[in-house]
Parts: C-alpha cells; sequence; structure tokens
C-alpha cells in the first residue's frame, strides 16, 4: 500500500474511488476527509481535492488498469472503509464492487463483511488462528509483539507454536544484559525486562525469528501502548513493502475496530491516528533493509543512535 506512483490520470482515478466509497454512506467523517487528502498528495494530484467528483467502480476500473496499481487501490479502499470505526453496508457493499471491477481478490473484505455482520468473534478467531489475509499477517509479518496485550492471541499463539527452550541460545540473550548501557543489545534485554517478555531460548519466550518487532520499537522509538502499536504497524508496513498491508490491517482490527483477538481481552476502538501512521509509514518508507531479513548480532554492542543511522532510519 501507498507503493503507486502512477500517472496523474490514473491517479486522479484512485483519489476519485476513495472519494466516491467515503460519501457512499452519505456522511464525510474527518478522517476520512484527512485520508483523501493524504492520497492527494502522495499522488500529486494537480486538480484541488474540492474540485475533483467522486467516481464509480466501473469508472476507475476502466483507467486504473495495472494490477499492482489495482492491488493498491483495494488496499486504501479497505483502511477507507474503516476509518469511521464503522463498516456500513453501503461501504461494503461498494467495496465488493470495486474488488469485482478491478478482478482484485482481497482477503481482507471478507473480514469487513463479517464486522457488518456483527460477527466479530469470528474476526478476532481469524486474528488468534491465523486466518485469511490475518494468516498472511503471521507467515509474511512473522509476528506482532505483545502489542500491550491487545493483539494477545496473536502473540500467545506464536509463543506456544514457536517459543521452545534452548538453553544455550537463552543464555546468548541473557548476556546482552551486561553490554553497554545504551547498546542495542543491552536496550532490547532491558525492554523485554520491562515488558514481561521471556527472552529467546527460554521456554515460552519470544522465538528469535519474532524479535524483530522488539528491536523495531527500540529503533523506532515506538512505545508498546496502544497508539505506540499503531505507528509500529505504519514503520513495519513501510519497510515491509507488499507484505506491509498485513500490517496494516492487524492494527486496525486490534486498536480501531475492536476487534478483541483474546477472549475477555480489552477492546480498543478509534487508536488508528492517520497522521502518526503515516509518519511512521515514511520512517520505515526510508529504510534501507528489512528488518525481517536482518542479523542484529554484528550491532548489538553498538550504540542505539549508531544503528538508527545505519538503517538509515528518519528521526520522529
Amino acid at each position: 500500500m501507498f507503493d503507486a506512483r502512477p500517472a496523474v490520470e490514473i491517479g486522479e482515478a484512485m483519489v476519485r474511488g476513495l472519494m466516491g466509497l467515503a460519501v457512499s454512506d452519505d456522511d464525510l467523517d474527518p478522517r476520512e476527509r484527512r485520508f483523501l487528502e493524504i492520497n492527494h498528495e502522495l499522488l500529486e494530484i494537480p486538480v484541488p481535492l474540492d474540485d475533483l467528483k467522486p467516481a464509480t467502480p466501473a469508472e476507475v476500473a476502466a483507467i486504473v488498469t495495472s494490477p499492482e496499481h489495482r492491488r493498491d487501490l483495494m488496499q486504501r479502499l479497505v483502511v477507507m472503509t474503516a476509518l469511521d470505526e464503522v463498516i456500513h453496508p453501503e461501504e461494503l457493499r461498494l467495496l465488493r464492487l470495486y474488488a469485482a471491477a478491478m478482478d482484485v481478490d482481497e482477503p481482507a473484505v471478507d473480514a469487513m463483511q463479517r464486522l457488518v455482520e456483527g460477527r466479530k468473534r469470528l474476526v478476532a478467531l481469524d486474528v488468534a488462528r491465523g486466518g485469511g489475509r490475518v494468516r498472511q499477517a503471521i507467515s509474511e509479518w512473522q509476528g506482532r509483539g505483545d502489542e500491550g496485550r491487545r493483539l494477545g492471541g496473536v502473540w500467545k499463539l506464536a509463543r506456544t507454536l514457536l517459543g521452545g527452550a534452548d538453553k544455550r541460545l537463552a543464555e546468548r540473550y541473557r548476556r546482552l544484559a551486561e553490554f553497554p548501557q545504551g547498546s542495542l543489545g543491552r536496550a532490547f534485554y532491558e525492554h523485554c525486562m520491562a515488558n514481561g517478555y521471556g527472552l529467546p531460548g527460554e521456554r515460552g519466550g519470544t522465538p528469535e525469528r519474532l524479535i524483530f518487532h522488539d528491536l523495531g520499537h527500540i529503533l523506532a522509538d515506538y512505545p508498546t501502548d496502544t497508539f505506540g502499536e499503531v505507528q509500529m504497524g505504519g514503520f513495519e508496513s513501510g519497510y515491509m513493502g507488499e507484505d506491509g498491508f498485513s500490517a496494516t490491517l492487524l492494527v486496525l482490527l486490534s486498536f480501531h475496530l475492536g476487534v478483541d483477538s483474546d477472549a475477555g481481552g480489552t477492546t480498543t476502538h478509534g487508536a488508528f491516528n492517520l497522521d502518526r501512521y503515516m509518519r511512521a509509514f515514511q520512517r520505515g518508507k526510508a529504510m534501507k533493509l528489512d528488518l525481517r531479513a536482518w542479523d542484529p548480532w554484528p550491532f548489538m554492542d553498538r550504540p542505539i543512535a549508531q544503528v538508527r543511522a545505519f538503517l538509515e532510519i528518519p528521526p520522529p
């Protein structure tokens, strides 16, 4: 998502399509308006936003013909549908019309359908079990961190399935407590201790292949509260490329639409702040590599600021 830099005519059609979806419930929420402004700016549309008219799915599909641009637009449409915290039946109907007109199979549409039907628990099970698009989120994105307990179901599942005892590995991570203050390794150890996360190698601890998320918290300097996790979703969406929409969808479901993946947990609504998310996305996009494919160990003894500079992470 947000990767498209199409010709002006195509970008204009994309914005007009987003506009058509936003006003389909006869109400333009301020957050929907802000998303239109962001897309208008990102796509560099010369025509003033208020001079554009909503377009139909058929009109948009006739202009937006590239599979890449269509997939990108479909993901933006899903975000637009969720921004006012209510999935309206008319929005869902239009979302399906767009998917059909552009021949895009976007599993997130099914999650929106379940929300319209009031079946939040099924969506929550998708999150916890890894179904649909969220299954891709777990396999591609490889886990999310504790998420301040809001994504507890996903994280507990990942720990259960992937976290096993390995004394040698656990000892390697425990030695990070002896690393210099201010180093990446020492910060990682203290982050895990402060948040109650088991270390890699400890039974039930963080699987080693999932530590990129917690390292990301340290490198991006985002807290583990609700708003910090939304920013982490943007940051990870930025550096994950085509996989990034999975991160966006998970934070939308868990922190904006009140989907509780951990039965009995606390649900969260309305935490998806577009401007914070977009700034975090741009920071992730500017990085020179994907943290999932990065070996942090050669950098564990280095100052955090030095590692940020190496990875080309812009300031907040």
